[in-house]
C-alpha cells in the first residue's frame, strides 16, 4: 500500500482535458470582453 502507484492514463487525460477546457473558457471570455469593448 505504501508503494507509489503510477497514475492511470485516465488521470493524465482528465488533466489535459481540464487544461484545454480552461483555455477554451479563457478564450471565450477574452473574446466577449473584446467584443463588448469594441
Amino acid at each position: 500500500m505504501n508503494k507509489p502507484v503510477a497514475l492511470p492514463p485516465v488521470f493524465l487525460w482528465l488533466q489535459r482535458a481540464q487544461c484545454r477546457f480552461t483555455a477554451v473558457i479563457y478564450r471565450l471570455l477574452s473574446w466577449r470582453l473584446i467584443k463588448t469593448a469594441g
